[in-house]
């Protein structure tokens, strides 16, 4: 069997010697929840396929993902052994290893934040997207570790911000009406479900996406804060209640008048 398994590694090795040209190629993609969790699929292919499914051949699948999972838990990634799914490419020369990432995002007060400080030297380099963010190694990590990082934000995600300086991503989630919800106490409440309706159906239909887009870009960029102060100050519901009881009443009128004219 050793000599069976030295063979195969010396086969790997005199392959790779004589195929310069194989280009090694690995990236992983994280996809985040609204709850915070997250799912990564690492692809690596070329030359870093070869290195990758060698050492899956000699040491076996399960000791392959208890690696895998002990690698990534280095730089704070929690995963559970038995939840990793392997798919081997072989005509393809392609490898993708996948599972689910526990807590990957924290919840503080009205946002959320993703602590990335302990990837800092290994991807040094940002790029920033509209919902994603890339991160880069100048050189070439050791694997399992891939070439790049790609994070993908929730769909309602809005107002991200990267920090240099302590590498983490904030964001808040556009679910619905933040200062709504602090005063009526649930996400789920008939005011606050309107008001996404008039926002995402009503806005949207009279002055289009990009409107909708800059008002949430000017809500969210004071509603957290005013929303964690009425959840820490009781007394301000009443009268703030009192407020906005007519203007969702005005909202509730002006919606109906948009429909008879839009049909």
């Amino acid at each position: 069997m050793k000599k069976i398994f030295s063979l195969l590694f010396l086969s790997i090795l005199v392959f790779s010697f004589f195929m310069p040209c194989v280009q090694a190629t690995s990236f992983a993609h994280i996809i985040i929840h609204s709850n915070g969790m997250g799912n990564i699929t690492a692809t690596y292919s070329g030359a870093s396929h070869i290195v990758m499914y060698s050492e899956y051949v000699l040491i076996g699948e399960e000791n392959f993902k208890s690696k895998l999972v002990s690698e990534f838990r280095e730089i704070g990634w929690i995963a559970e052994i038995q939840n990793v799914i392997i798919k081997i490419n072989q005509p393809g020369n392609t490898m993708t290893v996948s599972f689910p990432i526990k807590n990957f995002a924290q919840k503080r007060g009205m946002t959320w934040k993703i602590d990335l400080d302990l990837i800092r030297t290994i991807y040094p380099v940002c790029t920033e997207g509209a919902n994603y963010y890339v991160f880069l190694s100048p050189t070439t990590p050791e694997l399992p570790m891939p070439k790049s990082i790609s994070i993908e934000l929730p769909n309602n995600a809005f107002n991200s911000k990267f920090n240099k300086e302590n590498y983490s991503i904030v964001y808040q989630l556009t679910g619905g009406c933040l200062i709504v919800t602090a005063l009526t106490g649930s996400p789920l409440s008939q005011e606050v479900q309107f008001l996404r309706h008039f926002r995402d159906d009503t806005l949207v239909r009279v002055f289009g996406h990009d409107f909708v887009n800059k008002f949430n870009s000017w809500y969210y960029s004071f509603s957290p804060s005013v929303a964690q102060f009425i959840q820490e100050n009781s007394w301000t519901r009443i009268p703030a209640i009192t407020i906005l009881s007519p203007m969702i009443w005005f909202l509730r009128v002006l919606d109906t008048m948009v429909w008879f004219i839009m049909h």
